[in-house]
C-alpha cells in the first residue's frame, strides 16, 4: 500500500506526454522548434559512431545519443525546420466562435458576485469561462473546484461581504489532477478521492521560489474531507471534514468537464499531422539547404599534378593531362516532399482547419448552414461540456450557500453567421399581427436570428416597450 502521495494515476502518466505536445503546438513555432528532440527527431545518422579497425574495414552502431558531429548536423537540420501553426490557428478561430456571442446566464443576485470575481483574484466568470474553453482543447480534462473560508454558519451576509467570506471557483488543469477514484456510494457512482498537484511561492527576503503542494480531498464515510501535505511528502494540514456555510457536505464539490475520448484530446490527430508535416519541411529545407551548394570534383589527376586548391572567379585551374571536372548538383525540385506537404495539409483541412475559411462555392443558405453545424459539431460538444461544468459548480455553490435557485451558464454554441433578411423579419412580424403566433414565440424567433440580442432579457424588454407606447412623441404636431 502506497502512501506517496505524488504518485500518479497511470492512466495520467500515459496521457501527459501527448498533453506537452499538444500544447507546444498550440503554442507555436517558437516553442516547437525550443523543444529540440521532442518535436523533431534525429536522423539516424546523427547518432551513428563508426570505428575502423587495422585493416581499414569500418563498423557503424547507432546510438540514443546525438554524436558530438551529429549534435552539429542536428542543429542545421533544426535551423532549416520550420513549424507552420496550423494546430494554433485552428483553435484561435475555434475560440473565436464560441465566443462571437455572449455566454447567457441565469444567475440570483445573491450570486452575483460571481460575475464579477469569480476566483477570488479577481477574474470574472466569463474570462474564467475563457480559461476553460482554451483548456478544453488540448486537454482531456479539468475541474472547477468549490472551496471557501470555513465559518461556523451564524455570520450575516453583510459580514461575509465585509470580510470577503464568498465561495471561489478554483481552477485545475489536467496536469495538476494527477490521482482519482470512483466508487459506487448509495448506489450512485461517486467521486470518493482525489489528488491535485498546487504551486505555491515560498519567499526567503529578495528569493522567491515556487514549490509543489499536494491537496487530498476524500469522501470519508459520506463526508468531504481534505488534507495538505509538502512536496516531501509531509503532512501540512491533517485531513479533516471541510465545513461550507457553517456544514459539511456529503461529496466533494469538484466538478470535472471531459472534452476528450479514447484517451484522446479534441486536437491529437490534428496535432499529429502538424507534427508530421514539420518532420517533412525539415528534411525538405535540409535537402534545400544542401542542394544550394554543388559540390566540385576533379578525377584522373596523378599524385603532384593538379595544383587546385580553391574554385572561383578568376581562378584557372590545372589538372594535368588525364584530368577532368564535373559537378555534383542536387534538384530538389525533383524530390517528393511537395507534393507529401500537400497531402499533409490537404489532410490538417480535412481535421478542423476548413471551420476558419469562407466557403467560396456557390451553395444554398441552407446547404451552408448544415455543413457549418456539422463541421462545427466538436466545437458544440467541447462548448456544451464546458457550460456544463461551470453551471454544476455554479448551482452547487447555490444548493450550499443557501439560495436554492436555479443557475446556469451557457456558452455561445449558434455558429451560423447568416442572420434573418428583411423579408423573413416582415413575414414574423406579418405572421404575428394575423395571430397567427402569439408575442413570446414572434421575440423567440427574432432572437434566434440575431435581431435580437441574445442576452438581453424579454421580460424586461416587453416592461420598456410597454413604457415607451406612444410616448417618443414621433410625429406628434
Amino acid at each position: 500500500m502506497s502512501d506517496d502521495i505524488k504518485k500518479p494515476r497511470q492512466e495520467y502518466s500515459d496521457q501527459l506526454p501527448s498533453l506537452e505536445l499538444n500544447r507546444l503546438a498550440i503554442g507555436g513555432a517558437r516553442p516547437v522548434k525550443a523543444s529540440g528532440v521532442k518535436c523533431l527527431e534525429p536522423l539516424a545518422s546523427m547518432k551513428a559512431t563508426t570505428c575502423y579497425d587495422e585493416q581499414g574495414m569500418s563498423t557503424t552502431t547507432y546510438g540514443e545519443q546525438l554524436t558530438a558531429k551529429g549534435r552539429s548536423d542536428y542543429n542545421k537540420y533544426l535551423d532549416n525546420a520550420t513549424f507552420i501553426g496550423f494546430t494554433g490557428q485552428t483553435v484561435t478561430g475555434l475560440k473565436g466562435l464560441i465566443k462571437s456571442k455572449p455566454a447567457v446566464h441565469d444567475i440570483p443576485t445573491a450570486l452575483e458576485f460571481i460575475l464579477e470575481d469569480a476566483d477570488g483574484a479577481g477574474t470574472s466568470l466569463d474570462n474564467l469561462a475563457d480559461l476553460c474553453t482554451s483548456e478544453a482543447f488540448p486537454s482531456i480534462r479539468q475541474a472547477l473546484l468549490i472551496t471557501a473560508p470555513e465559518t461556523d454558519g451564524t455570520n450575516s451576509r453583510l459580514d461575509d461581504e465585509n470580510n470577503n467570506i464568498r465561495p471561489k471557483m478554483a481552477h485545475y488543469t489536467q496536469e495538476s489532477i494527477i490521482n482519482w477514484h470512483y466508487e459506487v456510494v448509495k448506489n450512485k457512482l461517486q467521486l470518493t478521492m482525489v489528488v491535485l498537484k498546487e504551486s505555491k511561492s515560498v519567499r526567503d527576503g529578495f528569493e522567491v521560489k515556487v514549490e509543489s503542494q499536494y491537496r487530498h480531498l476524500a469522501l470519508i464515510e459520506g463526508i468531504y474531507q481534505q488534507e495538505l501535505r509538502n512536496k516531501d511528502n509531509e503532512i501540512v494540514e491533517p485531513m479533516s471534514p471541510v465545513l461550507m456555510n457553517g456544514k459539511t457536505i456529503n461529496r466533494i464539490p469538484l466538478r470535472v468537464a471531459i472534452t476528450g475520448s479514447n484517451n484522446k484530446s479534441v486536437i491529437d490527430d490534428m496535432v499529429d499531422a502538424n507534427m508530421l508535416h514539420y518532420k517533412v519541411r525539415a528534411d525538405h529545407g535540409n535537402l534545400l539547404h544542401q542542394s544550394a551548394f554543388p559540390v566540385f570534383y576533379e578525377t584522373g589527376v596523378v599524385n603532384g599534378e593538379s595544383a587546385n586548391g580553391s574554385i572561383g572567379p578568376g581562378v584557372k585551374w590545372e589538372g594535368g593531362s588525364e584530368a577532368s571536372f564535373g559537378v555534383i548538383q542536387i534538384d530538389a525540385n525533383k524530390c517528393s516532399h511537395p507534393k507529401e506537404l500537400k497531402d499533409i495539409e490537404s489532410n490538417l483541412s480535412n481535421l478542423g482547419a476548413d471551420m476558419l475559411k469562407e466557403s467560396k462555392a456557390a451553395e444554398s443558405g441552407e446547404a451552408k448552414r448544415l455543413d457549418k453545424v456539422s463541421s462545427n459539431s466538436t466545437t458544440i460538444d467541447l462548448a456544451n461540456c464546458v457550460s456544463d461544468m461551470i453551471s454544476e459548480t455554479l448551482q452547487d455553490i447555490s444548493d450550499i450557500w443557501g439560495t436554492g435557485e436555479e443557475v446556469s451558464y451557457r456558452l455561445n454554441t449558434d455558429y451560423d453567421p447568416s442572420h434573418l433578411d428583411y423579408q423573413m423579419i416582415a413575414a414574423i412580424g406579418d405572421i404575428w399581427e394575423r395571430g397567427l403566433i402569439d408575442k413570446e414565440e414572434a421575440q423567440y424567433n427574432l432572437k434566434q436570428g440575431e435581431v435580437i440580442r441574445a442576452d438581453r432579457d424579454i421580460e424586461e424588454m416587453n416592461k420598456n416597450i410597454d413604457s415607451e407606447e406612444g410616448g417618443l412623441g414621433l410625429g406628434d404636431e
